[in-house]
């Protein structure tokens, strides 16, 4: 009996933790799709094979980047918007220095990726936290209903100092020191 019930719950265990298997030849074809910009092989890949999005390829060295994150890092703006339209896509996942899709279009300055890959992570709030903070925060302001009453800033002086200092509640003048 007991037995039996360790059989049975191990079988369940592993199957509730199976992941999907993927095509590891495909995912490789993704990502070399992806590293070339190559956007029809990509999205051909991607509609008739069985590619692992978030796959890290290791095979060069131990860093281990998605498709997303070598796209990102060339500039394959085009490429980088098929890859997000892919629903298992993460954007959040990271080689084994810390580096994000998003970090490494920042770095190359490769404006054009950092605007797709930032406008997807506001359209799904997924992604760094930062990221995601300032998208929720975004959307909360945006949800708020107008005041028409309410002016955006103070106009001109206001008591105590400028718009400036009544916003942040400090004073004009350097020589007054913050009271702590």
């Amino acid at each position: 009996m007991r037995s039996t019930l360790l059989t049975t719950l191990f079988v369940c265990f592993c199957a509730a933790s199976a992941k999907p298997s993927y095509s590891r030849s495909d995912s490789l074809d993704l990502w070399i799709a992806s590293w070339n910009g190559n956007t029809k092989s990509i999205q051909s890949i991607i509609n008739s094979g069985d590619p692992d999005v978030n796959w890290r390829n290791t095979d060069d060295d131990d860093t281990g980047h998605t498709a997303l994150q070598v796209a990102a890092k060339r500039g394959h703006v085009d490429a980088v918007s098929i890859l997000l339209n892919v629903d298992s896509i993460d954007i959040a996942v990271a080689d084994s220095s810390g580096m994000t899709a998003l970090k490494f279009a920042e770095l190359n300055k490769h404006d054009g990726v950092v605007a797709a890959l930032k406008r997807w992570n506001f359209k799904n709030n997924n992604g760094d936290n930062e990221d995601e903070t300032a998208a929720n925060n975004h959307k909360k302001k945006m949800d708020e209903p107008v005041d028409p009453n309410k002016p955006d800033k103070p106009a001109g002086k206001v008591a105590g100092g400028s718009w400036f200092s009544s916003w942040f509640g400090g004073s004009d003048d350097a020589s007054v020191s913050p009271e702590m």
